[in-house]
């Protein structure tokens, strides 16, 4: 995994990057590290001109530890929108059809016969981004029909909207001062400066289970 991640930003000229993995929590841990133990040209600068973000699919995080999901949540991660990391697995429901095919197939036929499927999911994908291509896939059976990024952003527009009444209807019974502060504090946090994650939860309340166990230490017989 190391290898694969270098290898595919040796050349970026990307200045952020956002990985989104399963199990980033525990492999981003030590990676800086690692790296070190590869050649020169698979060195990343990171820290420098290169920004690295973190973070676990949304679908994934929730059966993560309470700390995972507060540090490694898009939901809590400025400039990602409404992305849940889990495009990789959607191709799954068309390619596990390719199991049929390739399943008395040698190794080698194999990986090229994947190797082809995913080529063509990943090309259709990159070509149907833009309307601009609307006109070449209305003859085609390409299943993102050359209007998905369109079709996000006009969604994108109406559902912030919707939050953005939303929110003032949350916020307008509360005290300006206690919105400022709130707002301070997510912002601070934001800009990576040290302070505590303004998201975590300070203290616990009474639970059923909780309760229910005081009151058992309480009975006496």
């Amino acid at each position: 995994m190391d290898y694969i991640f270098l290898e595919s930003l040796r050349q970026t000229e990307l200045v952020s990057i956002v990985v989104s993995y399963d199990i980033v929590c525990q492999w981003s841990i030590n990676l800086w590290h690692r790296m070190k133990m590869y050649s020169p040209r698979l060195q990343l600068a990171v820290g420098g001109k290169l920004a690295v973000v973190f973070l676990v699919p949304k679908f994934h995080l929730a059966a993560h530890i309470a700390s995972c999901q507060i540090k490694f949540s898009f939901n809590l991660t400025r400039w990602v929108g409404r992305t849940d990391g889990e495009a990789p697995e959607r191709g799954w429901s068309r390619f596990n059809n390719i199991s049929v095919q390739t399943i008395e197939m040698g190794p080698g036929s194999r990986r090229d016969t994947l190797d082809d499927h995913f080529g063509d999911w990943n090309w259709k994908k990159t070509i149907g981004l833009g309307k601009v291509f609307h006109s070449i896939c209305l003859t085609s059976t390409n299943p993102f029909a050359g209007k998905l990024l369109l079709r996000r952003i006009s969604t994108a527009v109406s559902e912030a909207a919707e939050m953005t009444w939303a929110f003032d209807q949350f916020s307008s019974p509360l005290e300006s001062k206690e919105i400022e502060c709130w707002k301070a504090a997510v912002e601070s946090w934001e800009r990576g400066e040290n302070v505590s994650n303004p998201y975590e939860i300070r203290s616990t309340g009474m639970s059923y289970a909780l309760s229910s166990q005081i009151l058992m230490d309480n009975l006496s017989f």
